[in-house]
């Protein structure tokens, strides 16, 4: 009796050690949670206050047509365009009931120049700017907007402000004209003076819960702990401090209905075991992963270098223009473009598409692309290029790839273009200010069949005229609905953005794609090239 009671203390003050520890390790935790479930709130409503702001100027910025405004900008005379930009501005500030201003600035040195402001009802007109009213920033300004202002960009991260309103977030974004020159910003103050008021309130609920839960689990676990625990615990310490004696000194009996205690050591030695060997698994695999990534980083970066990369390309030929980018979906890709002078007067381009993706499509692409400059730069007219390109991607293609291909070859003195296509997809020519789709007779892909016949087509290109060529990359770009981005909307980029430069030109095509595609992965290698026929002697 003396022995069992003796087992009971021991048992009991386990429990109540562990209860303690438990104790301080819960209340630690949960004062560490209260600390941290303030500011990790307090950084998510920011956030959301600080997305909103930038998604509203960003809208606004981007729907300010600067050629329409700038006569009202010049003469304060308000035209049919400024009454219906200013009408804008109220309304998105009266669907946006918490936000305190929303206008339009021309930034200058030290000061800034009002556009437009954007009210809604019950506004105090004395609260509102007016066209023409001049502000000078403030020191906040000059160390967070006027920087950006130079650098003729939007906001970028969480800006914080104090003025005599109040605390709040600011947010801008510029207006540009035609030209790509900054001519405006587009700003808006949303005040946040109740955020911290609900984040006291989350906080004080959070705690109130946190602590219920906290008194309840640590009551139950002890009651737990010294049942199931720790007395059973207690006899097995015993029975492993004789154990060390050389004596096994264990009822056996005791644990019929425990005995899964006994079986933990075991399974927890053979479980050691297992992991050690899983370990030196996971390090081997790591290893050899870190080795196919750096080889991976190696053939990103030579393929990378084999695509023209500067531009402008031939600066000692300015007759010409020409600019290209090539994305791929994995770490290397198909998909490539090349451009290279014939002769003095000749010019080549090339856009191509691999079939696969990953490294085999990027070697038979460096395959593909060397021999097809190889033989252009030998003096084979583009038909007999891609004939002998064929019959020798033919030899050994036991994997059975393909390649779309399209090149053209352009005479830079007198305009005169001569093409052949490959499979590949049509291509956009702007002439005269007007973008029309092209598309040629289509040939055999490369690498298909052997012994394929090739046709030539011909153009006559005029100062000022483009060339758009891409990848099915371009035109099949999925969203998450798996929605194809397809001609319709490369038509409508093309209008919209082919006015600009060459780079700009590529660059906002590409950020429409992003826009389209969202959040889906991109499936494929994204390529895309514009030339420009300028024929200046």
């Amino acid at each position: 009796m003396t022995s069992g009671r003796n087992d009971m203390k021991k048992g009991s003050m386990l429990g109540r050690r562990i209860s303690r520890v438990q104790g301080l390790l819960v209340w630690g935790i949960a004062l560490i949670m209260i600390v941290g479930a303030f500011f990790a709130l307090r950084s998510v409503f920011l956030g959301m206050f600080n997305q909103k702001a930038k998604e509203i100027v960003s809208l606004v910025a981007d729907t300010v047509d600067w050629e329409k405004l700038e006569p009202y900008v010049e003469t304060g005379e308000e035209n049919e365009y400024a009454k219906g930009l200013q009408q804008f501005f109220n309304d998105v500030k009266e669907d946006h009931k918490d936000l305190a201003f929303i206008y339009m600035y021309i930034p200058g040195e030290d000061s800034f120049t009002y556009i437009m402001e954007g009210a809604r009802e019950g506004d105090n007109p004395e609260d509102l700017n007016s066209f023409g009213d001049v502000w000078f920033y403030s020191e906040y300004e000059y160390l967070h907007l006027v920087p950006d202002i130079k650098a003729k960009k939007a906001s970028d991260k969480l800006h914080e402000m104090k003025s005599e309103y109040g605390k709040g977030l600011e947010a801008w974004a510029p207006v540009f004209d035609e030209s790509g020159e900054l001519r405006a910003m587009v700003e808006c103050d949303y005040y946040v003076a109740d955020v911290y008021t609900q984040i006291m309130v989350l906080e004080v609920a959070f705690v109130l819960f946190f602590v219920v839960c906290i008194f309840t689990m640590v009551i139950i676990s002890r009651i737990y702990l010294d049942k199931n625990l720790s007395e059973p615990v207690t006899r097995l310490t015993d029975a492993v401090d004789s154990y060390e004696h050389g004596k096994m000194d264990l009822d056996v009996d005791s644990f019929v209905e425990r005995d899964e205690l006994r079986h933990l050591a075991e399974s927890f030695e053979a479980m050691t075991k297992r992991i050690e060997a899983y370990n030196k698994e996971v390090a081997r695999i790591s290893a050899e992963k870190e080795r196919i990534g750096a080889e991976l980083n190696i053939a990103t970066k030579i393929q990378e270098d084999m695509l023209p990369r500067i531009f402008p390309p031939f600066p000692d030929n300015p007759e010409i223009d020409i600019y290209a980018i090539m994305n791929p979906a994995k770490e290397v890709g198909g998909d490539f473009y090349d451009f290279f002078m014939v002769d003095d007067d000749h010019i080549a381009m090339v856009i191509a598409d691999v079939s696969s993706k990953g490294v085999p499509a990027a070697l038979f692409m460096v395959i593909s692309k060397t021999l097809i400059k190889n033989q252009t730069m030998s003096g084979n007219n583009i038909a007999e290029v891609f004939a002998n390109v064929n019959n020798q991607l033919c030899e050994g293609n036991d994997e059975c790839m393909f390649v779309t291909a399209f090149m053209a070859v352009v005479n830079i003195k007198t305009g005169e273009m001569e093409y052949v296509n490959a499979g590949h997809e049509p291509f956009l020519h702007r002439h005269k200010g007007r973008w029309n789709w092209v598309r040629p007779e289509c040939s055999f892909i490369l690498a298909g069949l052997p012994d394929m016949e090739y046709k030539v087509e011909k153009m006559q290109l005029e100062p000022g005229d483009r060339l758009y060529m891409f990848t099915d990359g371009v035109s099949e770009a999925q969203n998450l609905n798996h929605d194809l981005y397809g001609e319709d909307n490369i038509y409508e980029s093309i209008v919209k953005r082919g006015s600009t430069g060459l780079k700009r030109m590529l660059t906002d095509m590409r950020k429409d794609i992003d826009t389209f595609v969202g959040k889906a992965d991109q499936f494929d290698d994204i390529t895309m090239l514009v030339f420009e026929y300028k024929n200046k002697k």
